[in-house]
């Protein structure tokens, strides 16, 4: 019997899903006193209806119901209350937190002037929900506020206000009275425990840590701290920052997150990870060295040419490589992040404090000369202020959504009413106008001491992107004897200088000079250094970057690889890289790119295709450096500016070489000389030197080294290791020094050309 009635009932159903989709019916027919049909028309109800689309697992199929009534629509039973406080509780009935629902239109105006700077908090709602937590932090605020109220005349006193104020702090004053019990003393002594970290670290507190990567001190701006716990991590307190970074086009704002360890028992504050500046025992000379390198900060703007001697560091997944850097860098944010697009970095905000701005009003000026944010430029939540009545502030993203929409949808407030007032193209600067990325030369000093403690660029010493300590940079203090010290032919020296200058002078500008019939082709400037090895190619190379105070970038052929598929992309992104910065680019030992192409050997032909089309279009000086000039690809003659043979050093060219580094030494000599005896007399360092150089050796014993068969590198090296040998001598260098060397150097020579005995001959 249960059977059959399910059945039929299914039956039934089946039968009326049929009638109602039967073709050529009418649909959706009702019955009126139960007797008569009258068919439904469509949209013939001046009203709207809301159902719900459910699934019922007893028929397998959706079904459509009127929607239940939400509870939020419906009138607030407790909006009599100045505040309720509400417990709230999961699905199990377990407890989960505690809010305050703020009632009072009074307190509710109270509470949007005392946390108007706190970010996670939105207090432009009429009925505000907070947390208890944030309420105690503030309750000095409060207090204050009530005692102002009190202060006015009886007469014009606000007597809500002063009873409902009244009535928040005592609820404070009561159910924290435990916490201030424990928390007052061990802030008197600068102490604190993991669960009262919440009351240490309060919204807009300048958070003082070490930079993770370069271990230098820095602050940052908290926005919030919060409780986490998970079960492979445990429990940890995260405070989520803001500090100002540069990415390359604009100064803003940018992300970072702190965390803070479980622990136990009570700690000292100033031994945290991460703590309020105002607790740091030397509070004034941290800030001071902080803003001063903040303005440092602000200096780097676009691409810079700097020295570096410290520790920099970049990224790998989750964890830093450290790397000791003593060489000459490139500071360049957008290149570093253009050439790095998966490093893990927090994006710039840099419309940070968009804001609607005279709209709706016709006789406001197009121009923008009238005072666009009260005097502060930038990210005003930096300046620790609010602006004077500033105009409604809308949300970064929807302002940032808006400005690039086409068209654009400009709105105001009139009354309760959002009223649609403009469509047209972002220009429209009147109706909105975003607060520009910050400018350093504007920056108060709370902004300059939340500036980054890293720049990102590139080690040209070490070709790797790295992110470096702003402390560590310096000025590059350059050889303008350089090039004269070139042991070539005044003749070709003559020649390289001037196509360097007619090329690009130094003020950056491009001289005049034909161009080609292609716009674009042929503009660059390159030049073939070919001879034996150790004769000065490189040298030239870089004393033409010394001379024109410009970078010099030096790859070789393992950068680039000798794949036809990678060579394009590297080599492309490399000689991008040197025209944008300007540099001098030395490709060395470029044999494997330069030679004769031939029928049998595709690769190479790819190769070379590759290198000769690119190299068409370069707009820089290039240096390229060989020993085999003869196995050149006829193409490449056709697209060399100069050639230059470098040939054997004979004993004059050997001389000029013995004395230039002879003479380095003693220069480097008598600078320690002269520092070590401004240290005794309390001098400065670094003045000029006045004493004539040491003569390491004699003029007869200068001509005896000439005579040697050496090339310049392996003179440098045998000067280098002798002034090594005579330091761990506690002795000057002298020419014993050298002869014991090039003893040594000399054997090595003779056993490498096969003159000499050879080791384990006769095993």
């Amino acid at each position: 019997m249960h059977t059959g009635r399910s059945v039929s009932h299914k039956s039934r159903f089946a039968r009326k899903r049929i009638s109602e989709y039967t073709p050529g019916k009418p649909d959706c027919d009702k019955k009126v006193n139960g007797t008569k049909t009258i068919p439904r028309v469509r949209g013939s109800k001046a009203e709207y209806k809301r159902l719900d689309e459910l699934y019922n697992k007893s028929i397998h199929d959706y079904y459509l119901a009127e929607t239940t009534q939400s509870l939020h629509g419906t009138d607030d039973v407790w909006e009599e209350y100045t505040f309720v406080v509400r417990r709230t509780f999961d699905w199990k009935n377990e407890y989960q937190k505690t809010l305050v629902d703020i009632k009072s239109e009074e307190l509710a105006t109270v509470l949007k002037e005392v946390l108007k700077d706190v970010k996670t908090v939105n207090t432009r709602s009429d009925k505000p929900v907070l947390e208890p937590n944030l309420l105690f932090n503030y309750l000095p605020d409060l207090d204050e506020v009530l005692q102002k109220e009190r202060a006015f005349p009886e007469e014009t006193q606000n007597k809500n206000r002063i009873t409902h104020l009244a009535i928040l702090i005592e609820y404070l004053n009561t159910d924290y009275a435990p916490v201030a019990k424990i928390l007052y003393p061990l802030l008197e002594h600068h102490e604190i425990t993991y669960d009262l970290l919440w009351a240490l670290f309060l919204p807009n507190t300048l958070v003082y840590t070490i930079c993770a990567g370069s271990n230098e001190p820095r602050c940052l701006k908290l926005d919030c701290g919060q409780h986490k716990q998970d079960m492979r991590r445990g429990k940890w307190f995260q405070l989520d920052c803001h500090y100002v970074d540069y990415d390359g086009k604009t100064f803003g704002e940018a992300k970072a997150v702190i965390e803070i360890p479980a622990f136990t028992g009570s700690t000292r504050i100033d031994s945290l990870p991460a703590f309020p500046l105002a607790y740091h025992h030397d509070e004034e000379q941290v800030r001071e060295k902080l803003i001063a390198r903040g303005r440092k900060f602000g200096t780097f703007r676009g691409t810079h040419y700097k020295f570096y001697d410290g520790l920099a560091f970049f990224k790998k997944k989750k964890s830093l490589v450290r790397v000791n850097v003593r060489a000459r860098i490139m500071v360049d944010s957008l290149t570093f992040r253009k050439m790095n697009p998966g490093y893990s970095m927090s994006p710039v905000k840099s419309g940070v404090g968009l804001q609607f701005a005279a709209m709706g009003d016709e006789n406001s000026d197009d121009d923008g000369d009238d005072d666009d944010d009260g005097g502060q430029s930038g990210i005003p939540s930096f300046g620790g202020g609010a602006l004077t009545k500033p105009p409604t502030p809308i949300s970064i993203d929807l302002a940032r959504s808006a400005l690039s929409s086409r068209p654009q949808r400009l709105y105001k407030m009139n009354g309760n009413r959002m009223q649609l007032i403009q469509t047209g193209t972002a220009g429209d600067k009147k109706a909105l106008r975003a607060v520009a990325s910050l400018e350093p030369e504007e920056m108060s000093e709370e902004q300059l001491l939340i500036c980054s403690p890293t720049v990102l660029g590139f080690s040209l010493g070490d070709k790797i992107y790295l992110e470096f300590s702003v402390e560590h940079i310096r000025d590059i203090v350059f050889n303008p004897t350089a090039f004269d010290s070139l042991v070539l032919p005044e003749k070709q020296k003559t020649i390289v200088r001037a196509l360097v200058e007619s090329h690009t002078d130094k003020s950056g500008k491009k001289r005049p000079g034909i161009d080609d019939i292609i716009k674009g082709k042929g503009q660059g400037l390159v030049a073939v250094l070919h001879g034996r090895p150790g004769v000065g190619k490189t040298l030239t190379a870089e004393g033409i970057s010394e001379y024109l105070q410009r970078p010099l970038y030096m790859i070789g052929a393992s950068e680039l690889g000798t794949d036809p598929r990678t060579l394009e992309v590297q080599l492309s992104r490399i000689l991008d890289v040197a025209h944008g910065w300007g540099a001098v680019l030395l490709l060395d030992e470029a044999d494997v790119f330069l030679e004769r192409r031939s029928v049998h050997d595709l690769m190479r032909n790819s190769l070379v295709s590759i290198f000769l089309r690119l190299l068409e279009y370069f707009q820089g000086i290039l240096f390229l450096t060989t020993n085999r000039v003869e196995t050149f690809d006829e193409a490449f003659q056709s697209r060399i500016h100069i050639a230059l043979r470098y040939r054997d050093l004979d004993s004059k060219a050997r001389r000029i070489v013995w004395k230039t580094f002879l003479d380095m030494v003693a220069r480097e000599e008598a600078a320690l000389a002269q520092n070590h005896d401004c240290a005794k007399k309390d001098d400065v360092p670094g003045t000029k030197i006045e004493k004539p150089l040491r003569q390491i050796v004699s003029t007869d014993e200068l001509d005896g080294l000439a005579r040697r068969d050496l090339n310049g590198r392996q003179i440098k090296n045998v000067v280098r290791t002798s002034q090594a040998l005579a330091g761990s001598m506690d002795e000057l260098l002298a020419m014993k020094h050298l002869l014991m060397v090039l003893e040594v150097t000399e054997e090595f020579e003779h056993d490498l050309k096969g003159t000499g005995q050879i080791d384990g001959a006769y095993l």
